[in-house]
């Protein structure tokens, strides 16, 4: 750049003018800047220089000479030159002696004298090409074995079993017995029982009718087909089919007993049913309460105040049953107990919001008001 700046001020020195004495110097123009000539002077002169130096990077490189790209062949050649430089030429032996040759004789032939016109055997001398050559023959080999014919394999028939048949029985000794267990009248009525389950749980209940009859049919003592088989009827409205199915074991069963009662009562046979429960009492605190009220309802007032007095002894926190045991009581006269056991009523937990009122509304009439 300083060099620049020089020829540019020599450029301006040489361009000036003097001026004479009191001329005035020529004003330029104003508003016209002259800075731009310099950028474009320096521009140029930059583009010299790179084309400049571009040239000579250019004689240089041709002035280099290019360099070999090494071939697969050469690579192996110089491979090889290395390795015969680094092991030393091992001494070539010399070729031997060549051997003296032998002069050939030539033999005249001599007629054999035992056998006229025929030439003796050549004994010896003859030359290497004509020497017969014996060719030793091998051992011969045995003849090849003959492949046996193959025969198919006779098909083993299994061993029979000796058969014994007695004259008594067609059975054969030697055949298994197979014992066929039968089931006892309970096992198949039990079976029955618990196919006719299967098929009530399914929604059929004439298959369910029918195995429970089946069930019967083999063991007439079987409750539970018998319970089963009433309950279907019941719930059917065939009562009088259930009340005959209940009946044969109604003596002996109470739980069939206490079904038989039921079905009499949702016959509107309160009368029997109180009589079917007396002939074998229930044990069931149910059946228990349903011969109670059943005394009630049949105007056996007594029984059915014994029958209560039972029950809240063993079940005292039953309001519905204080409530049955103060009926009973105001039925038989005595207002006094009515109105102890109404109040024991009115103060149960158990029955209803209604219930209650009554129960209190019967121990202010009897006098029993708290």
């Amino acid at each position: 750049m300083s060099v620049l700046n020089q020829m540019l001020k020599d450029l301006d020195k040489r361009g000036a003018v003097p001026l004479e004495a009191g001329e005035a110097p020529l004003a330029l123009p104003q508003g016209r800047n002259w800075g731009w000539q310099r950028i474009l002077l320096l521009a140029l002169l930059l583009c010299l220089l790179l084309a400049l130096a571009w040239w000579l990077g250019r004689q240089q490189a041709e002035a280099r000479p290019a360099a070999k790209v090494p071939t697969a062949a050469g690579r192996l050649a110089q491979a090889q030159g290395a390795a015969t430089q680094s092991t030393p030429a091992k001494a070539i032996p010399p070729p031997p002696p060549a051997l003296p040759k032998v002069q050939e004789r030539r033999l005249t032939p001599m007629i054999s004298a035992d056998k006229p016109g025929t030439l003796p055997a050549a004994k010896a001398n003859k030359p290497a090409e004509l020497m017969p050559v014996k060719v030793r023959t091998e051992a011969a080999l045995p003849p090849p074995i003959k492949a046996q014919e193959l025969k198919p394999l006779a098909e083993k028939k299994p061993a029979k079993i000796p058969v014994t048949k007695t004259h008594s029985q067609g059975e054969t000794k030697g055949e298994p017995k197979v014992q066929r267990e039968l089931l006892t009248p309970a096992q198949q009525a039990e079976q029955s029982y618990q196919a006719g389950l299967l098929a009530w749980q399914d929604g059929d209940w004439a298959e369910a009718e029918h195995r429970w009859r089946q069930a019967l049919a083999a063991e007439a003592s079987h409750q539970e087909a018998t319970l089963a088989l009433a309950g279907l009827y019941q719930q059917q409205g065939r009562l009088d089919e259930a009340a005959a199915v209940l009946l044969p074991m109604s003596a002996s069963s109470p739980a069939v007993n206490l079904a038989l009662a039921r079905v009499l009562v949702q016959k509107r046979d309160l009368a029997a049913a109180y009589r079917q429960l007396n002939l074998l009492p229930p044990t069931s605190r149910e059946g228990q309460q349903l011969r109670a009220e059943l005394a009630r309802l049949t105007g056996h007032g007594q029984a059915a105040v014994q029958l209560y007095r039972a029950l809240v002894e063993h079940y005292p926190a039953d309001g519905r049953l204080w409530l049955a045991l103060g009926l009973s009581l105001e039925g038989q006269g005595d207002k006094s107990g009515a109105a102890q056991a109404f109040g024991k009523a009115a103060a149960s937990a158990q029955l209803s919001q209604e219930a209650r009122r009554y129960a209190l509304a019967r121990q202010q009439a009897l006098g029993g008001a708290r």
